[in-house]
Parts: C-alpha cells; sequence; structure tokens
C-alpha cells in the first residue's frame, strides 16, 4: 500500500469523485507516510512535490441525451421496445448495471420478491427489466454473482408469473448506449442500489433522458450521486422491506410530484455537466503551472 500511495503521489492532482474520498485519501497518507498535509489548499507535500487532492464529481453530457430523448427516432424505438418485449400496458422499472457484486442485483431482486408479497395488486401490471453487462467473465467469483442473478430471476417468474406475462425481464449482453435511451424513456421507475459505487452515471442518464416529466429514482445513499440527485427516493439495499415499500411508493406517485422532483433533479444535473467538470480540472491544472511557474522564477 506504501507503494501504491506514493505512485499516486507522483502526480500533480488527485481526482476523486466525492470529497469523503478526497479525505479518506489525505488521511491514508497522513498514516502511512512521512508527508505535509495541508488541510487548507487540500494538497499532501512529500519530499520536493506536492499533489493537490480534489473531489470533481463526474457528469454526462445532458444537453446530448436530453435532444435524443426528445427525438423522433426514439419516439418510434419506444413503441417498438414495448412490442417486442411485451410490455404495452404495463408500469416498468428499469436497473442498467454492471454484474458486479457491488451493485447489489441480489438485493434488489429480494426487495421485487417481497414488494409481490406486499402488494399483490401489481402482479401482472409491473415488470422489472434488469440490463445487464457482463464484467470480467473469466473470475470465478463475478460468474458466481451472474449465476446468483439468474437462478434469483428464474425464481422470481416462477413464482408469480400470470400466462405470458413476466415479473423479471433480464438481458445479458453489451448495449450501445443509444438503445439504452428508450428504455431510459419508457422507465416508470429506475433503480440505482448499490452496495457501493463512487458515483453511478446511470441516475444521471435517467434523469436527463426523462424529458416527458415522468418516471422516478430510486437512488442507495451508498452512491456517489445520491450527493446531488437529493430529490430521488432512497432506498438502502440491505432493509428489504424498506426498499419493497419504496418501489410501491414509486409506483403510486403522482404525476405532479413526478415532475417536480425531476425538474429539480434535471436542473442540478444540466447546470454540473461534464462541460463543467472539465473546466473545472482544467482551472485547477492552469492554476498549478502558474505557481510553479513563478515559484521556479523565484
Amino acid at each position: 500500500k506504501r507503494d501504491l500511495l506514493e505512485g499516486l503521489l507522483g502526480n500533480d492532482i488527485l481526482a476523486f469523485h466525492l470529497r469523503y474520498h478526497a479525505d479518506n485519501f489525505m488521511e491514508t497518507v497522513g498514516t502511512e507516510l512521512e508527508s505535509h498535509l495541508d488541510w487548507d489548499r487540500l494538497q499532501v507535500r512529500r519530499g520536493d512535490h506536492r499533489t493537490l487532492v480534489r473531489a470533481y464529481p463526474i457528469s454526462i453530457d445532458f444537453e446530448a441525451i436530453f435532444r435524443l430523448a426528445e427525438s423522433r427516432e426514439v419516439t418510434e424505438a419506444c413503441q417498438r421496445l414495448r412490442s417486442e418485449q411485451r410490455l404495452g400496458g404495463i408500469k416498468i422499472g428499469l436497473s442498467v448495471d454492471r454484474l458486479d457484486y457491488t451493485k447489489g442485483i441480489p438485493e434488489r431482486l429480494e426487495a421485487l420478491d417481497r414488494f409481490f408479497e406486499l402488494h399483490p395488486e401489481w402482479v401482472g401490471r409491473f415488470t422489472y427489466v434488469q440490463i445487464g453487462v457482463p464484467t470480467r467473465g473469466n473470475l470465478e467469483d463475478y460468474q458466481a454473482v451472474v449465476s446468483d442473478i439468474e437462478a434469483r430471476c428464474n425464481r422470481l417468474n416462477a413464482r408469480f408469473a400470470r400466462g405470458p406475462w413476466r415479473p423479471a425481464l433480464l438481458l445479458k449482453g453489451h448495449q450501445d448506449f443509444n438503445t439504452l435511451i428508450p428504455y431510459y424513456k419508457i422507465a416508470d421507475l429506475c433503480m440505482v442500489s448499490s452496495l457501493h459505487d463512487g458515483m453511478n452515471l446511470v441516475a444521471k442518464e435517467f434523469v436527463a433522458a426523462s424529458s416527458n416529466d415522468h418516471g422516478v429514482l430510486l437512488l442507495s445513499p451508498f452512491t456517489g450521486a445520491a450527493r446531488e440527485l437529493e430529490q430521488a427516493l432512497t432506498v438502502n439495499p440491505y432493509d428489504t422491506e424498506q426498499f419493497a415499500e419504496a418501489i410501491h411508493l414509486a409506483l403510486t406517485m403522482p404525476a405532479d410530484e413526478q415532475k417536480g422532483r425531476l425538474e429539480r433533479m434535471r436542473a442540478k444535473v444540466a447546470d454540473r455537466n461534464i462541460y463543467a467538470w472539465a473546466q473545472d480540472i482544467l482551472q485547477d491544472v492552469v492554476e498549478l503551472a502558474e505557481t510553479n511557474a513563478l515559484n521556479n522564477r523565484s
């Protein structure tokens, strides 16, 4: 770990998604290495080298996603999607994740099972769509995660399926980004219930794609995005009962409340977009270069 810390301190600027992670890094350096921590300037000095430690919460190209969601092509794709996946006339829940043990997918499926137990009136009226992107498939632990998710989806469908309707639809494979927008657009709720995440851009993409002012975001407090998207419904992935009731709350939320929450979240994502993120970093790079040049002259 000392080698890793020393290697990271070879940079002039270290960027983290969250201030909490930046502070944690500085505290770790202070514990492990002989160094000077300047908490006022948020920098570490080790020997003759200084490293700025900053939090730059990454974001998305809001305008591009919003315009695409408004396009005729996406409107037509939404209609095809409902037809092809037999999603016409029912409410839709959506999650988009890497098939990774940090994403809380088994916990989410457990909450869905409990949701149908508590609210049987939604049987036949609500389908959960899990878009799963394979990752590290050659590792045994990740293979076990995928097998567990598949088994849970199969049990959920075996227990609650009625005729052609299925409560869970698992779509595995790499998805082109443009193909995700119709899923975001038709979703009545989007569940991002990670056990741990640096930021999670799916939450921001869903908000940006909600140009029709429709949909509810359920967001784990263990994501970086939860610090910014405060109008989302908070779901603790470890609390099955609370999670199940949050799904019901999202599905019954009045349209005007959905619109108000989305408008406030969209405004924040639009303001703090990927260009603002890049500008913050480049501004610090320029200031650092000017300071170094001044120090060298003196």
